[in-house]
């Protein structure tokens, strides 16, 4: 929705065990807060969803530092209402040693990149044939891809 006021800039993620015997029971609730980042990728404004991770210690400027101060009174609001407010769920925090964090920091230090093959092109695009991306999430990630005529593979490059 693109809100950028304070309290309106970000969300929250819920995952649920739910088990089923002869009725349905919640067994465990976590959440995750997350910050609505709104960037420019060669022209194209992309919104991010962000969980509470050190982004800028792994590619330096990726958030800015007014964004950097809005992003974290984002996750100390979120913080300090579920505090005073809910029960039966916890916080899930992303650890940069664990298996998703480990991944968000192989796609902060590397970039994606999208392979064509020029034999099977009409001609020539306009574009050039590495395009860099800024693509990670828990959920999500999102990856440069050239038109739907064009026959392309998912490269990593480190």
């Amino acid at each position: 929705s693109n809100q950028r006021d304070r309290y309106k800039n970000g969300g929250l993620m819920v995952q649920a065990k739910l088990i089923k015997s002869n009725d349905v029971e919640l067994h465990s609730a976590e959440h995750i807060f997350h910050y609505v980042h709104v960037g420019e990728d060669k022209g194209v404004k992309c919104y991010y969803m962000l969980p509470d991770f050190p982004y800028n210690n792994y590619r330096k400027g990726f958030i800015s530092g007014e964004d950097w101060t809005k992003m974290n009174q984002f996750f100390n609001d979120s913080r300090a209402l579920f505090s005073q407010h809910s029960s039966g769920t916890t916080e899930f925090k992303i650890d940069s040693t664990s298996a998703i964090g480990r991944k968000y920091i192989g796609h902060l230090t590397g970039y994606y990149a999208v392979v064509y093959d020029e034999t099977k092109i009409p001609k020539k695009p306009m574009l050039l044939t590495w395009i860099q991306c800024n693509a990670f999430s828990q959920l999500q990630a999102r990856y440069c891809t050239l038109a739907s005529h064009f026959q392309t593979k998912k490269k990593r490059v480190n």
